[in-house]
């Protein structure tokens, strides 16, 4: 029983992490333009954080 109860547990966190992370898209046709590359935001940045070469258009 105890673990069965685990992997549901374990499964049910492994969604939620999953749904947490947002993909943002840029429309090129908007005046501001877009980044170099795609970027996945999994987390809050608190403190700052690195981010990847080309990530952000700023």
């Amino acid at each position: 029983m105890t673990n069965r109860a685990e992997t549901l547990v374990f499964f049910i966190l492994l969604l939620i992490i999953s749904v947490r992370s947002t993909t943002y898209q840029c429309d090129p046709t908007i005046q501001c333009g877009c980044s170099a590359q795609s970027t996945v935001v999994t987390s809050r940045i608190v403190g700052g954080e690195a981010a990847a070469d080309y990530t952000w258009g700023w």
